[in-house]
């Protein structure tokens, strides 16, 4: 664990890890790397590649996101869905939660599409399926003093809507990896196999999901680097969690 303050090349010595990583024979098939941003793998390829002139092909980098989409489309049909699901952006999966609201005959403005997104995303953020909210008394009890008391049944009825769509949103992308590793021992450990190298970029912001199945794929080997800044966690409010 690598932690320092902003600007001071975090990010620079996750690259220049994964090029030493290169340069002394790992093959690039074995290594995951993790990012937030497209924006930021784009960068550390490139840097890889002015380094020691190799690229990263085969080595599996991204954000959390795309790596993840990478696997399920692979794997997706151990959990029941077919290879090309659909992947829900946030303004799809708002207006599914209205189509809902309405269904349900409910207020519009009392269950607000944005509102109710946010509260099934912390909860899948939390690896909370919609049968666990519904069961949970601390999240019914949120929900009721808010005036709310409907979002579990709303989390059900949308959980079952994309599963006949055959489709994600992008909170499943982590929500259903996680599911696919616990629930077919075989996937979890020929990912883990895999990946002797796990590092990750901007680890402060990582939520529950995130750690939880960063933890499971890095089981066997255990190798795993990790660089971020306990002081530019702000993504609380988005299910990041500083204690990880």
């Amino acid at each position: 664990m690598i932690i320092a303050g902003a600007g001071s090349g975090k990010t620079r010595t996750l690259t220049y890890r994964v090029a030493n990583l290169l340069e002394h024979g790992v093959s690039p098939y074995s290594i995951m790397v993790l990012t937030f941003t497209n924006k930021a793998a784009k960068e550390m390829d490139e840097r890889i590649v002015s380094l020691i002139g190799q690229n990263s092909k085969g080595m599996m980098m991204g954000t959390f996101h795309s790596v993840f989409l990478r696997i399920l489309r692979v794997e997706c049909e151990r959990i029941g869905y077919i290879r090309n699901f659909s992947v829900y952006d946030t303004a799809d999966s708002k207006s599914l939660i209205k189509n809902i609201v309405k269904d349900f005959q409910l207020d519009e403005k009392t269950y607000n599409s944005s509102y109710v997104l946010d509260r099934i995303s912390h909860a899948k953020s939390s690896l909370i399926s919609a049968e666990e909210y519904i069961e949970d008394d601390g999240y019914f009890t949120q929900d009721n003093v808010a005036g709310k008391p409907l979002i579990g049944k709303i989390y059900q009825e949308y959980t079952a809507r994309l599963r006949k769509n055959m489709a994600m949103d992008f909170d499943d992308l982590l929500f259903n990896m996680y599911i696919l590793l616990c629930s077919c021992p075989d996937v979890a450990q020929k990912y883990q196999n895999r990946f002797k190298y796990i590092l990750v970029d901007e680890y402060q912001d990582t939520n529950h999901a995130q750690y939880t199945i960063i933890n499971i794929l890095a089981k066997k080997y255990k190798n795993i680097c990790v660089v971020g800044d306990d002081a530019q966690s702000i993504y609380a409010f988005r299910g990041a969690n500083i204690q990880n």
